[in-house]
């Protein structure tokens, strides 16, 4: 399942993805890209609108089980807002 999420956080091992559930996703940094990344926020940026795939979740612990990166969107959440 492909979503639209919002970047709440980047750190060194990934990027946190608000999608509308009880706690953000965690996209590993090994998921941003297919080349290698020194650090997330070559790739993804706080605040950027992104779409993210979905492969499975734990409704019990309610969490995600795997996202991985699908794609940025054009604009942020601030530019949006606007």
């Amino acid at each position: 399942m492909v979503l639209e999420g919002v970047v709440t956080n980047v750190t060194k091992f990934g990027a946190f993805v608000d999608i509308g559930l009880h706690q953000d996703g965690l996209i590993h940094i090994t998921e941003l890209s297919n080349r290698y990344v020194k650090d997330a926020s070559e790739i993804v940026t706080a605040g950027q609108i992104v779409k993210v795939t979905v492969l499975s979740a734990d409704p019990r612990t309610k969490r995600l089980q795997n996202m991985f990166f699908v794609s940025a969107c054009p604009q942020t959440r601030d530019q949006k807002d606007r």
